[in-house]
């Protein structure tokens, strides 16, 4: 939903999904493997970059 929105958005791999399929809106723009990379990504992530 968030990219068919335009948004940027954030995989959070933690193992819950058991198969993944990328797909052309089934693509993030980062993947984390917990919540503290995800809260770096979106802290490191200039203004211009996100959608708020």
């Amino acid at each position: 939903a968030g990219n068919k929105a335009g948004c940027k958005t954030i995989l959070l791999n933690i193992g819950n999904e058991t198969e993944w399929a990328e797909g052309p809106f089934r693509k993030p723009t980062f993947v984390a493997s917990n919540f503290l990379q995800a809260a770096r990504f979106i802290c490191n992530a200039s203004i211009e970059t996100l959608v708020i």
